[in-house]
């Protein structure tokens, strides 16, 4: 019996399984440190005056054998750049922001207790800021980890996983043994990804998803556009006052003239007016020129910022039409654009959704009694457009159906329209229809979708001894 049992069963809660068989327990304590908790270091930090070329290019190749202790916080230094935390912000709350779906995994009544049972404990176990923080690391990293603390309520004695994200910046995975690693307080720890304690989101590829992350082809172009803005402030700062050529005699640096002239060009300001002592002739004389700088010298710098702003959104939303376009026309360009960045959002949210259920929710369910039960947790990214010209698509179908079934039965040639087949090409969900069917339109609802997420008060619930 697991220190989680023990503590529930003083709590005079008992676990019982749907099926009557065994209930599996949650994660004991972590082998090597005997805890529950395994307590992270806090993030490393990266100043942008240390970073260079050159030192990007060395954190990139740590990163690519599988430590991440300087790209984690090389990956939260970019993000100083607008227009790459704009991209990462859309594409994130392109995601959270759409419709949040629990579904269950069977059409039997305990399939269908297993989604309403998660549809309130949801939030609780995935917090939004978790999830949140763990599909960030894995757009930027190619990789997310994150352990599971199992939370005991002393009323109840429920006990549930809440999902806590690791700073990557103590996470290492070693190629050639496949396994991953974290770099706790209390030493260096195996993990083992859907164990119950671990979660590893790897959205990319399995063996070495750091490939994949953002950082390696935002790192340079963050640094181009950073060099390009500091130099451009400074041009703008240079080429709006000009380059004041102050003209004195020879021999006059002495004199008292010379120093109330330099005084009064020091001292310019809105409105100014400065004394310009004249000779006989004029060498003998004092004057003043502004040299201005070449109107098409500030092109290079915009050029520059555009080209290094939309390779950054490149790297997050897979696109930039829609943020490039700024004519009259380009209305269709704008749409392809947004098409892909939606394409890129679904793939996230399928991702998520498999890693959740495979890592989270089955470890929950398993505790339960049935891991088979694990509901479906998925962002329903569908179109509301597409929704529509599929319901009016299967309308059309219907008609057709009925028309066609009529003409074969005029033809008496003792056959009838396949409704069925003509229902799964059409996505039309068929039940198999019990003995005591009740009449049509009062049959129960045994497919459970987009329940509503009631996140219950934080009161009575504490971490697991």
């Amino acid at each position: 019996m697991s220190t989680l049992d023990r503590l529930a069963g003083l709590l005079g809660f008992v676990r019982m399984s749907p099926s009557g068989g065994p209930a599996e327990s949650p994660a004991g304590v972590v082998p090597e440190t005997g805890e529950m908790r395994v307590a992270p270091y806090p993030p490393n930090t990266l100043t942008p005056q240390s970073l260079t070329f050159a030192a990007a290019r060395a954190i990139l190749e740590e990163h690519e054998s599988g430590r991440f202790g300087l790209s984690a916080a090389l990956a939260r230094t970019v993000l100083r750049d607008p227009d790459l935390a704009a991209a990462l912000n859309r594409r994130l709350l392109a995601l959270v922001g759409s419709p949040h779906c629990i579904e269950a995994a069977t059409t039997t009544g305990a399939g269908e207790r297993y989604a309403r049972d998660l549809a309130v404990r949801f939030r609780t176990m995935i917090p939004r800021a978790a999830e949140l923080d763990m599909v960030r690391d894995a757009i930027m990293l190619g990789c997310a980890l994150g352990q599971l603390v199992w939370w005991v309520h002393e009323d109840t004695g429920e006990i549930l996983p809440v999902l806590e994200p690791w700073p990557m910046d103590y996470a290492e995975h070693e190629e050639y043994e496949d396994a991953w690693y974290v770099t706790a307080k209390t030493g260096r720890i195996r993990i083992t990804p859907g164990d119950g304690r671990w979660v590893l989101y790897t959205p990319w590829s399995p063996r070495t998803p750091y490939y994949y992350g953002a950082i390696r082809q935002a790192a340079e172009w963050f640094l181009r556009a950073s060099n390009g803005s500091r130099d451009y402030g400074r041009f703008i700062e240079l080429s709006g006052q000009g380059i004041i050529k102050a003209y004195v005699p020879s021999g006059s640096r002495k004199s008292p003239e010379y120093s109330a002239f330099i005084n009064s060009l020091r001292n310019l300001g809105r409105n100014a007016v400065a004394p310009l002592p004249r000779g006989k002739e004029e060498h003998e004389s004092y004057d003043l020129k502004i040299e201005a700088l070449s109107a098409d010298l500030h092109k290079v710098f915009v050029e520059m910022l555009r080209v290094a702003s939309g390779k950054l959104r490149l790297c997050i939303l897979g696109e930039d039409l829609s943020s490039q376009n700024q004519k009259v026309g380009t209305n269709a360009s704008s749409e392809t654009g947004l098409k892909v960045s939606r394409a890129v959002t679904a793939a996230d949210a399928e991702t998520w959704a498999e890693c959740l259920r495979a890592q989270v929710l089955s470890p929950w369910a398993a505790y339960k009694g049935r891991g088979e039960l694990a509901p479906f947790a998925y962002y329903d990214l569908e179109d509301d457009a597409d929704k529509k010209a599929e319901a009016e698509a299967a309308d059309v179908a219907a008609d057709a159906l009925t028309k066609w079934n009529g003409l074969v039965q005029a033809a008496g040639v003792g056959r009838v329209v396949d409704v069925v087949a003509a229902a799964e090409r059409w996505g039309i969900p068929l039940l198999e229809a019990p003995a005591n069917a009740p009449p049509e339109g009062n049959a129960p609802r045994a497919n459970v979708r987009r329940l509503v997420l009631r996140a219950p008060a934080w009161e009575g619930w504490r971490r697991a001894a």
